[in-house]
C-alpha cells in the first residue's frame, strides 16, 4: 500500500493507544495507523486541519497481544504472519475479530486463510464452546467468521462432541447450525424422505422397576415383584357388593344435635308409652 504524503511533518505525530483491562500502552506513528487502517483514518480526519495535541486512545476490551500483531503486521507487512501458523485458534480469532474494527479487509483475508488451513490439519476438531460464544458476541450475522464456526461444526462434530459442547453454547450458533446441515442436505439433492426410520425409534419404552434407591432391578427380582393373577384366580375370584359401613349407632351420633327441650319432651313421652303398657297388662 502506497504511503501518504503528509503535510507540516505530521508523520512524526505518535498515538497513544492503551489496550485491555491492563492498558497495556502502545505509541504508533499515526501516519502507520491511518495508512493501514481506515478506522484510524476516518477517527484523524480532522489531522490535516487542526493541530493533533497528545492523542490517546483506549480499547479495554481487547488483548494487548493481539493488538501487538496488528501492529507488527503494519511494520513488516505478510512477513509478519510467517508465525501465526503456530498459534492457536483462539489467538486467531481474536486477531480476525480486531482486523474488523480497524476495517484491515486484507488482514481479515490473510488471517481467515491461515484458519481454514488449521481447520483443515484437524479435519476431526472442532471450535471450542468459549471461542464460539465470542464469535458470536463480537461478529454480526453473516459474519464470515460465524459461517466458518458453523463449517467446522457441522462437518467435524460427532454425537459425542456435540453433546459434551453444546450447553452454554450460543443459542443463535445453534440456529445457524440446524440451518446449515438442512442446506447442506438439500444441497445434495436428497429428499425429505430419503431415509425411513426405524419402527421402534418413536415408541414409549416401559420404565424398568427400581429399588427405593432407584437403580434397577435385575430380571429376576423384578419378577418377583410384578404379580399377575392366574386364569383360574381370575374366574374362583369373589366380587363384593358395595355397602356403606357406617352403623345405626354411628348414623346416630352423625344427626344432627337435638334441639334444647326435644330430650325432655321425647323422654315425656317414653315414660307415658311405659305406663300405658303396664295398665294394659
Amino acid at each position: 500500500m502506497c504511503r501518504l504524503n503528509l503535510p507540516c511533518d505530521l508523520s512524526s505525530v505518535v498515538v497513544q493507544i492503551d489496550v485491555g483491562e491492563t492498558k497495556t500502552s502502545f505509541d504508533v506513528l499515526l501516519e502507520l495507523l491511518c495508512t493501514y487502517s481506515p478506522y484510524f483514518d476516518d477517527l484523524f480526519f480532522k489531522r490535516f486541519e487542526e493541530a493533533i495535541a497528545e492523542p490517546c486512545i483506549f480499547f479495554p476490551d481487547d488483548d494487548p497481544q493481539v493488538f501487538a500483531q496488528i501492529i507488527l503486521q503494519m511494520y513488516r507487512g505478510e512477513s509478519s504472519l510467517e508465525a501465526l501458523g503456530c498459534k492457536k485458534m483462539e489467538f486467531l480469532v481474536w486477531l480476525w475479530i480486531m482486523a474488523v474494527k480497524l476495517e484491515m479487509a486484507d488482514l481479515e483475508n490473510l488471517v481467515m486463510a491461515i484458519c481454514k488451513q488449521k481447520a483443515d490439519q484437524k479435519p476431526t476438531a472442532i471450535l471450542a464452546r468459549d471461542t464460539v460464544n465470542h464469535i458470536y458476541s463480537h461478529t454480526l450475522p453473516q459474519s464470515p467468521m460465524r459461517g466458518l464456526a458453523v463449517d467446522i461444526w457441522a462437518r467435524s462434530a460427532t454425537t459425542k462432541s456435540f453433546e459434551e459442547k453444546k450447553g452454554g453454547v450460543s443459542q443463535p450458533f445453534l440456529e445457524d447450525l440446524c440451518t446449515e446441515l438442512i442446506t447442506q442436505r438439500e444441497s445434495m439433492g436428497l429428499p425429505t424422505n430419503w431415509t425411513s426410520f426405524p419402527e421402534d425409534r418413536h415408541l414409549t419404552l416401559a420404565s424398568p422397576l427400581t429399588d427405593k434407591d432407584g437403580h434397577a432391578l435385575p430380571p429376576q427380582e423384578a419378577a418377583e415383584v410384578r404379580h399377575t393373577a392366574t386364569e383360574g384366580q381370575m374366574k374362583s375370584r369373589k366380587t363384593k357388593t358395595p355397602h356403606s359401613r357406617r352403623t345405626a349407632k354411628s348414623r346416630i351420633s352423625a344427626s344432627a344435635a337435638p334441639i334444647p327441650g326435644e330430650f325432655q319432651e321425647q323422654h315425656n313421652m317414653d315414660e307415658d308409652f311405659t305406663q300405658l303398657n303396664i295398665q294394659n297388662q
